[in-house]
């Protein structure tokens, strides 16, 4: 319940903050603005990789770069710690501590009669266990152990709702990939260029 409050309170959070026009952001730029700060706080292991991959399109979103870097940072987080995580079973089951989280960016992408641009964080680990697939993006209890409450996922997929936005998954034996349609600031024009 605690989760639903709080998640509840960030997406009034940014959508009441006035009745003026939504405030836009570059995504590109913003990502540039993260590699060093992501690189040195979760990639300073020589044996994990952080790659980032702009499209030369422009990627102005209709959102604010605040909620932008706390969808990035969460996305990216989750995706190096499962570098970290033990896949396999019995005793077959290793340890993963290498690999590489790729970001990248397409735009424009035309869905719905609107223009997005994409944002997907991939990362090589072992995929996603299936009891974790079931509630991906609710409130629960991290199997990560101290420090990790669980709510990442859910306050990534509360922003991109709270945007309109659109986010998927896909996970398997070879990784896994968050994919995340941000609207584009002129994404109701869709008669032009």
């Amino acid at each position: 319940d605690r989760a639903g409050d709080l998640l509840l309170q960030i997406g009034k959070g940014w959508q009441g903050q006035g009745t003026g026009p939504t405030e836009n952001c570059e995504l590109n730029e913003e990502l540039k603005i993260l590699r060093d700060l992501l690189e040195d706080g979760l990639f300073s292991d020589e044996k994990k990789t952080l790659s980032v991959h702009l499209c030369e399109d422009p990627t102005t979103i209709a959102a604010p770069a605040a909620i932008v870097r706390q969808i990035v940072i969460n996305l990216v987080r989750n995706a190096a710690e499962c570098l970290d995580e033990c896949v396999g079973e019995g005793n077959a089951k290793h340890e993963i501590k290498s690999g590489e989280v790729t970001i990248r960016t397409v735009a424009p992408v035309w869905q719905g009669g609107r223009k997005w641009v994409e944002l997907e964080v991939s990362d090589t680990g072992g995929g996603l266990a299936p009891d974790i697939q079931k509630h991906l993006f609710s409130p629960v209890k991290s199997t990560k152990g101290r420090g990790h409450g669980g709510l990442g996922l859910s306050v990534v997929k509360q922003l991109t709702d709270d945007m309109e936005g659109i986010i998927n998954c896909h996970t398997g034996g070879a990784g896994t990939a968050f994919r995340v349609l941000l609207p584009m600031a002129d994404s109701k024009d869709t008669t032009g260029d």
